[in-house]
């Protein structure tokens, strides 16, 4: 088995590895604030709170499928800011 067996295939990186480098760059001088989807758009302002949520709300879904189904679908904008919108809102 290879990892294209665990992780479907995006255009752009996919966004939980997107949202990782949000976090990873707190500390830098010019930390990252955006994420690109695969219809292209590139969302800005991303706070690492936001990260922090998305992740933890994908974590939420116990069975692999649905989780990677939830992933797949933020890969795109409109998801992506339904989500943001939602998870900004608790």
């Amino acid at each position: 088995m290879t990892e294209l067996d665990y992780d479907p295939e995006f255009e752009k990186l996919p966004m939980w590895d997107q949202l990782g480098k949000i976090l990873d760059s707190v500390d830098n001088p010019i930390p990252r604030d955006d994420v690109t989807t695969d219809d292209d758009v590139k969302i800005i302002g991303i706070t690492p709170r936001d990260c922090i949520d998305i992740r933890n709300l994908a974590l939420q879904f116990e069975k692999t499928e649905i989780r990677k189904e939830f992933l797949k679908r933020i890969q795109l904008s409109e998801n992506f800011k339904e989500v943001l919108e939602y998870v900004r809102s608790k």
